[in-house]
Order: C-alpha cells, then structure tokens, then sequence
C-alpha cells in the first residue's frame, strides 16, 4: 500500500507547513492529498470484504490477501470513521483476521482457545497462508524503510540506517553479515512465520487507530486499546523470563523462540512502545 504512505507523508508535511508559517505550501500538500485520498477510496476500497485491498495490474481485480499494510489508509485518516469501523470490527477484532483481544493466553501456558491468541499476525488467520509461512527479510526490510521516516518525522527513536541499506541490498544468498538480514542458505523452512507477530506492523496499525478522525469510533478505540495491551504482554512474557526482545513471535503461543527469530533484536522493542504510548508515558 505505498499509496497510503505518500498519504502519510503529504499530512505529516502539511501539518509541519502550518506550523512554521509556510500556509501556501500546506494549502498545496492538502489539495494533493484530498485528490490521492479520493483516488484511493474510489479504487481501492473493497466494499466485499470491508477493507482496502491491492489490486492486479494486469486484470484490475482485488488481491484478497488481507496483513496489517491493509490498515494503512488509516494513517493519513484517508479512510472514512464508517470505513475504520468496518475494518476493525470485521478485521481487528475477528479470531478469523487479526485475532485482537484485550485478554490473550499466557505466553507461558500458550492456551489454544482462540486460533490466534497473539496480534496482530503478518497474514489474516483465515488465509491459508496463515500456516504456509516463509521468513520474508526483504519485505520486513521495506517495512522499516517506513517506519524509520514516520519514527523520524514523529520525534520517535533514532534507526540504525546502514542496517537497513544492508538489508536492502543484500539479495539472497549475498555476502551481508548476520547482524540486520541473516544470509539465506538452502534448509527446510518450518511452520510457523508468515502469520508471526512482528513490531513494527502492530505500531504502524496502532499509529492508524489512534489518528484523531477516528476518535469517536467505539471499534476502532476498542481495537486500539486491545492492540496496546496484547503488544505489551507480548513483549514482557519472555522479557521478564528470559530478558528476550524477540524480531517476531507466534501468534498463537506468544513465544518467539524459532530457528529464525532473533532473541534481541532492535524492533520487536516497538511492542512495549506502542504499550507506552497508550498509558500517556511517552
């Protein structure tokens, strides 16, 4: 959903043109946003499944696999309060998409009541995807490309930028160290990550909910709140066992431990942030 985070940008500027003075340039950031917002609620809002969705190039049809990029309109409040409201209370708050709940399973007795006790998994519970997982560093890297400019614009936390070029440039097989995307080799790849939780998706979807326009939207609160609370008990079931800062963690144990999920690992500390943010400490 690159387009929403253009949208994200053209508000951030707008909003930073006002406040030092430079009124004409806000005017004109404002217009561009109204008429890419426009052409993104008229092309990609899928009223069939009440959530934004990509499209094909090559046929125009809706590419129905819902992650948490989908929640991205919300960022710029591109999406309307009745579009926000059918997209967390269909999506959010569903065991069969994002799984939130304000009271998930003991990451220590990983309870198997609901399918995914954990939010927000990289893929809808109900998508078959959801147990065909791959390690996708590439795509992960991409994703903190986004956040380390919303982070930066927002007063938040310094990134590690040659990282991330690293990542960015390192292709499978390359020569890049462990340290940001560990070199791919041939292995079996087990069951259980592309439906993982993984920090920086929950901060970027809570960054959403919590945009002023939705305010007034119980689900969307509800879905906020929930959001805060199951990304803080994610973070501090291991932490507080095993002094763990998890890259990703199983949704439905709340344990990070895989062969692929390094132990301390910079953005997974975005669980407990977003936990901040909502009890006003930030």
């Amino acid at each position: 959903m690159t387009l929403c985070r253009y949208l994200s940008m053209l508000d951030s500027l707008a909003e930073l043109a006002t406040a030092i003075g430079r009124d004409a340039d806000a005017a004109e950031l404002r217009g561009r946003q109204a008429t890419m917002t426009a052409t993104l609620n008229s092309h990609l809002w899928n009223a069939e499944l009440g959530i934004y969705s990509n499209r094909r190039s090559d046929t125009g049809a809706f590419v129905n696999r819902i992650s948490p990029f989908n929640f991205h309109p919300m960022l710029s409040g591109a999406a309307t309060p009745d579009q926000a409201d059918t997209m967390a209370r269909r999506w959010l708050l569903s065991d069969g998409g994002f799984c939130l709940s304000d009271q998930p399973q003991s990451p220590q007795t990983g309870g198997t009541q609901k399918p995914c006790n954990y939010g927000l998994p990289s893929i809808a519970h109900n998508d078959s995807a959801f147990n065909d997982q791959n390690y996708w560093c590439e795509m992960a890297a991409l994703n903190l490309a986004f956040l380390v400019w919303y982070l930066y614009q927002r007063g938040g936390v310094r990134c590690c930028f040659v990282c991330l070029l690293a990542c960015l440039l390192r292709g499978r097989g390359g020569g890049v160290p462990h340290g940001c995307c560990r070199t791919f080799t041939p292995h079996p790849i087990p069951p259980h990550r592309r439906g993982r939780v993984w920090g920086p998706m929950n901060y970027l979807v809570y960054a959403g909910l919590a945009h002023p326009r939705y305010a007034a939207v119980a689900s969307v609160q509800a879905a906020r709140k929930a959001l805060a609370t199951t990304s803080g008990k994610l973070l501090l079931g291991e932490w507080l066992d095993k002094h763990h800062v998890h890259e990703n963690y199983d949704a439905v144990s709340g344990l990070g431990v895989d062969p692929d999920s390094n132990p301390f690992y910079h953005w997974g500390a975005l669980l407990g942030y977003v936990a901040l943010l909502e009890h006003g400490r930030l």
